[in-house]
């Protein structure tokens, strides 16, 4: 009877748990690292600046996002 009480649990039972578990926190740090003006729509590569304001954002919002990031995949 004690056999059953020390057993491990299943390896993919305990991976598929650990992978829910952690899932939300990938998918948000891939959002976060995608985000950037260089993948937004409304930044003009060529002059570096933002279409919404015809300027250079600063040098925080182009590496991280900001509120109006647009990636509008076309297909």
């Amino acid at each position: 009877m004690t056999d059953n009480i020390r057993r491990m649990p299943d390896r993919q039972v305990m991976f598929k748990s650990l992978a829910d578990l952690i899932q939300p926190a990938i998918i948000d740090a891939l959002e976060k690292a995608t985000k950037s003006c260089v993948t937004c729509d409304n930044f003009d590569q060529a002059g570096e600046k933002c279409k919404l304001n015809n300027l250079r954002p600063p040098a925080r919002i182009i590496a991280f996002g900001c509120e109006c990031f647009q990636d509008d995949i076309p297909f």
